[in-house]
């Protein structure tokens, strides 16, 4: 009496589905991987380029300050008939008369890129020279107008919008000549 084991047996397509199943995942995986790391690389440069730009304003921005408080600047320049604009290197000093009798503010800006500097303001007094403010500022660049573009279309009988914007308001209001209505 022979016993016949039964056998599974898996075909040879199943295999090979599987395998291409596996192919495909690692592919996929290896394809994402290459996307995450070159996006790391532009933001690692980018980073990079920010950092050397800042800390080079930075260097400049210490530069005038020491040299503003080495100078003449700070015992004989404020007089009074002095107050004013003065230049060091390319950049420009704007000093003017504090609230305080002796008191003057000396401010200045040091730019990073295109679109931000570094603003420094300082106070001198009685051959002291302390810093108010170090910061970097970002120049918004030109300023869009507050409000939605509509218009009133007396043919469809309700406001219509003509403009792009980034999110979608939850309401807002139209003034159609002299009543002001509220559009949900």
């Amino acid at each position: 009496m022979e016993h016949k084991q039964p056998s599974v047996r898996l075909s040879v397509g199943g295999s090979s589905i599987l395998v291409i199943f596996v192919i495909l995942t690692l592919t996929t995986f290896a394809t994402l991987s290459l996307v995450s790391a070159q996006a790391d690389s532009k933001l690692s440069e980018k980073a990079k380029t920010a950092a050397a730009q800042y800390y080079a304003a930075d260097s400049r921005a210490e530069e005038v300050f020491a040299q503003i408080k080495e100078s003449i600047m700070l015992t004989e320049l404020f007089t009074g008939a002095d107050i004013g604009d003065r230049t060091i290197g390319d950049i420009v000093i704007h000093i003017v008369q504090g609230d305080a009798a002796g008191v003057f503010t000396i401010s200045y800006t040091v730019p990073i890129n295109e679109i931000q500097e570094l603003h420094v303001e300082l106070q001198a007094s009685a051959g002291q020279l302390t810093r108010n403010t170090w910061k970097v500022v970002t120049d918004p660049g030109e300023e869009e107008p507050d409000g939605l573009n509509l218009w009133f279309d007396e043919n469809v009988g309700f406001a219509v919008f003509d403009g792009g914007f980034d999110e979608i308001p939850d309401s807002f209001t139209l003034e159609d000549e002299d009543n002001l209505v509220m559009l949900d």
